[in-house]
């Protein structure tokens, strides 16, 4: 099969199942993670034809793939960045707000999320606090992209630097 072909099939049928509902696998523990990284990285080495042996990173690199962890949490902030901008389902929508305190804050300018409060531990893994968590955490310029393309071209290399350098 050819290089291309084989990149082709690989994304197809596993790239794609790693991908799937990313935002599901928030409270996976490290142990499933790491089971999917397994995977991704022998799909890296099917796609690199690298040997057994040979060490994933590099080709992980090469690829420009991201780890499995840094996929979920780069498909859990787009998908909030799409609420934030009107631009997911509106039950997406519904779930988050923009945090609006009730005086002049330092923090009124920074485009945070309100994160709801939860009973259980179990809740505190939910999208809508899990997800706002997570969005509160990225830089204020990050977070004030208002196209699309630019906003997953910025946090891409973000993630990536944070998993590699």
């Amino acid at each position: 099969m050819s290089d291309g072909a084989t990149k082709t099939l690989v994304h197809c049928l596993v790239i794609s199942c790693l991908d799937y509902a990313n935002s599901l696998l928030v409270p996976c523990s490290k142990t499933n993670i790491h089971r999917l990284q397994r995977i991704q990285n022998v799909a890296a080495k099917l796609v690199t034809k690298a040997g057994k042996f040979d060490h994933v990173t590099p080709l992980l690199l090469e690829l420009h793939w991201l780890p499995v962890s840094f996929r979920i949490t780069f498909k859990v902030l787009l998908l909030v960045h799409k609420c934030v901008l009107g631009e997911a389902p509106e039950y997406l929508i519904d779930l988050f707000e923009s945090y609006v305190p009730n005086r002049n804050l330092r923090s009124g300018d920074k485009n945070l999320l309100v994160i709801h409060k939860t009973r259980t531990n179990f809740g505190l893994k939910a999208f809508m606090v899990h997800g706002a968590k997570m969005y509160n955490s990225l830089d204020v310029d990050l977070k004030s992209e208002t196209k699309l393309q630019s906003f997953k071209g910025h946090l891409k290399t973000k993630l990536f630097k944070d998993a590699f350098y």
